[in-house]
């Protein structure tokens, strides 16, 4: 499999936190107004690399981690994907990527989720020049949020657990015959599901902590998509 690449930076610390390798992918759609890098646009423009040749990169460098940006990396979702798979498989490397989509969009899609179990930090959002500020880290629009991806996913899945006890404990209401012992039973259930609820419901409150709250200090933090 190969991949579209524009450019590789190697030993950065404008894409992320660190000393980072930043890939840059050919390919987006986004057409930002004020875009810093338009000649990544075109899909066909750089050179076709395998994933191994960018591993091969990517390793070279013992303290440097990852940054996907472009473009747009998930414009070539399938073959970046596999990208990140093997670094996370081969490698104890972090991987930050930066796309025009929304966490929200690539949610509802399952050609683009497919990325993210192997990304640790995604920075959203397509670059809006009337939200410029050169004072956000790692971002170059107020609209772009800094997303702990891992942590974020985790919540979901506690809460996508949750609604499966919620769905059982009706499904019981309405399936069992009842006796004095079963709506006892039943009564004690929902007293603890409802503070469960509860205890759920003031985690995810608390789970925004996941966007735009990793803050940094950088002197080079201009960045738009």
């Amino acid at each position: 499999m190969t991949l579209r690449v524009l450019d590789i930076i190697e030993e950065t610390m404008v894409d992320g936190v660190g000393l980072r390798t930043s890939i840059y992918f050919s390919g987006c759609n986004h057409f930002c107004k004020g875009c810093h890098n338009p000649q990544s646009w075109n899909l066909h423009n750089g050179e076709e690399m395998t994933i191994d040749e960018l591993l091969d990169i990517i390793k070279a460098d013992d303290f440097a981690n990852v940054t996907f940006s472009g473009g747009d990396p998930l414009y070539q979702c399938e073959g970046v994907t596999e990208l990140a798979r093997r670094i996370k498989e081969e490698t104890d490397k972090t991987i930050w990527c930066y796309t025009g989509f929304t966490y929200e969009e690539i949610l509802d899609n399952d050609y683009l989720k497919q990325i993210l179990p192997y990304i640790d930090v995604l920075v959203d959002g397509p670059y809006i020049e009337e939200l410029r500020n050169t004072d956000l880290p790692f971002r170059g629009s107020e609209n772009q949020r800094i997303i702990d991806v891992q942590k974020y996913l985790k919540g979901e899945k506690i809460m996508n657990l949750w609604v499966k006890v919620v769905v059982w404990f009706v499904c019981f209401i309405f399936l069992v015959d009842w006796s004095f012992e079963l709506i006892t039973m039943a009564s004690t259930m929902a007293n603890l599901v409802g503070i469960a609820i509860a205890i759920a419901i003031f985690y995810f409150t608390l789970k925004t902590k996941c966007f735009t709250t990793i803050t940094f200090k950088t002197n080079k933090n201009e960045k738009g998509n």
